[in-house]
C-alpha cells in the first residue's frame, strides 16, 4: 500500500515520516499541492491521501478534488486546523475523514490505519 502525505510544515513532515515508517506503509512526502499533482500526473497512484487544507501554493480542497478525479477509489484524510469549519462549511465532502491539527503521534498513526481498514 502507499500512501501520499501533503504537508508544508517541515516539521510535521518528518513526524508523518516516522509514523509511516512505524506503520509499515509506503509513504510519499510532499511539500506542496504542485508536487502532489506532479507525482500523481508521473502515474503515482495511492491508497490513502493525507494533506493539509491550507497549502501555500493552492486550496486544499482544489488539491482533494483533483486527487478524488485521478485516484476515485484513494481515501482521502483532511488534516487543518480549520477542519471544523471545513465541515461546517460542507466543503468536506470529498474527504473521507476530517481531522484537527495538531495531531498526536496516535491520531495520525489511526488516521493512517482506519482507512487503509476500510479499503
Amino acid at each position: 500500500m502507499s500512501v501520499l502525505i501533503v504537508e508544508d510544515d517541515p516539521i510535521l513532515r518528518v513526524m508523518y515520516e516516522r509514523i509511516a515508517s512505524q506503520s509499515m506503509v509506503h509513504a510519499v512526502i510532499v511539500e506542496t499541492g504542485a508536487e502532489a499533482l506532479a507525482a500523481l500526473y508521473q502515474g503515482a497512484t495511492f491508497t490513502l491521501v493525507v494533506l493539509d487544507l491550507t497549502l501555500p501554493d493552492m486550496d486544499g480542497l482544489d488539491l482533494a478534488e483533483a486527487v478524488r478525479k485521478r485516484l476515485p477509489d484513494a481515501r482521502l484524510v483532511c488534516i487543518s486546523g480549520l477542519a471544523a469549519l471545513a465541515q461546517r462549511n460542507g466543503r468536506s465532502r470529498v474527504f473521507d475523514a476530517v481531522l484537527d491539527k495538531p495531531l498526536s503521534f496516535d491520531d495520525l498513526r489511526a488516521a493512517l490505519k482506519t482507512p487503509l481498514e476500510a479499503v
